[in-house]
């Protein structure tokens, strides 16, 4: 992976990080504790102005996943205490 703003892996992983803030509400700020850097970092990447380094990018990814699965597991533990669910 470069570190240009254009690359189209970048852009992929740029877009599934808004995707993600967005859906937790503010939770960037809390990726850049967990990352180890300023907030304005995480900022800069999710705009564009600037893209993260590969380990940072790698640990992206990984906080993406274990998000992402972490919602799948939320959701199939709701869907199986609704009302008239057999399992």
């Amino acid at each position: 992976m470069t570190k240009d703003a254009n690359d189209p892996l970048v852009i992929e992983l740029m877009d599934r990080l808004r995707e993600w803030a967005r859906r937790e509400r503010g939770r960037p700020a809390q990726l850049a504790r967990d990352l180890g850097v300023k907030p304005s970092a995480v900022a800069d990447w999710m705009a564009g102005r600037t893209c993260p380094s590969l380990p940072k990018a790698l640990r992206i990814q990984q906080t993406l996943a274990k998000a992402r699965r972490t919602q799948t597991h939320d959701r199939r533990r709701i869907s199986s205490q609704e009302p008239g669910n057999t399992g």
